[in-house]
């Protein structure tokens, strides 16, 4: 089977017939040196498992405990970040195929946490993104060539947030410590126009694209959100209910 790291759901649907649920989940494992998936079926009250050859194009040449196990879906791929690399795991769910995505090389220095850069999608359409928190702005880039073309990246969005980072009197006001101990840590896969901040210390923050509000994300006893975070969608209210 190889070393697991992962798993994700690959696709869901109401079934119909009984009203339960069919669906596709994935399983993602490092098999010696290559990157393999095993694919769940789950119909009719049944399961089945399918095995997939070990990917031909990709190999794992890195130690495998950097792959974060949860991964992010984004225009019609999983990814799932790798720390200390500028790449990230691709697995296309149309396909079954896998490849790297490199980011940005300016969103890339070796150095940084394990979480610099992220990617999502572009809340307006759906686009592939990539964003990070560089020298106090936030930065989105979208694929794309041409002048100014980053690894096929180009910015399409950039927001100077210093001002609202200057708002919060306990975050450092030195841009060089600002620098090392705050990143992006989620683009909201919900794509309501947010993205989470992560700080060494000096809380959880998110930031409205649309109206630039920052606001510190802890709950009434003080405890912090965890990583990552994820959108939740709450029941509808019946209107005829207390």
């Amino acid at each position: 089977v190889g070393r697991i790291f992962g798993a994700a759901l690959l696709s869901r649907q109401a079934d119909a017939a009984d009203g339960g649920l069919r669906f596709e989940a994935v399983c993602v494992a490092v098999d010696v040196d290559r990157p393999r998936a095993w694919v769940a079926t789950y119909r009719d009250g049944e399961c089945r498992w399918r095995a997939l050859p070990r990917s031909r194009g990709v190999a794992i040449e890195f130690d495998p405990h950097w792959l974060e196990y949860l991964a992010v879906r984004a225009a019609g791929s999983l990814y799932w970040h790798i720390c200390y690399t500028p790449c990230a795991l691709a697995l296309d769910t149309a396909t079954l195929e896998f490849s790297f995505l490199r980011v940005p090389a300016m969103m890339f220095d070796g150095t940084s946490n394990t979480h610099k850069c992220r990617i999502g999608e572009m809340p307006e359409d759906g686009r592939l993104c990539v964003g990070s928190v560089e020298r106090q702005e936030l930065l989105l880039c979208v694929r794309g060539s041409g002048d100014g073309s980053d690894n096929g990246w180009v910015v399409e969005r950039r927001v100077r947030i210093r001002e609202v980072l200057d708002g919060v009197p306990w975050i450092p006001k030195n841009s060089f410590l600002r620098h090392f101990n705050l990143w992006l840590r989620d683009i909201d896969a919900g794509r309501t126009g947010k993205v989470f901040i992560g700080t060494l210390g000096y809380g959880i923050f998110s930031y409205d694209l649309n109206t630039g509000k920052l606001e510190n994300l802890a709950t009434e006893d003080g405890m912090q959100y965890g990583h990552p975070i994820l959108p939740y969608f709450s029941a509808p209210v019946d209107a005829g209910s207390d």
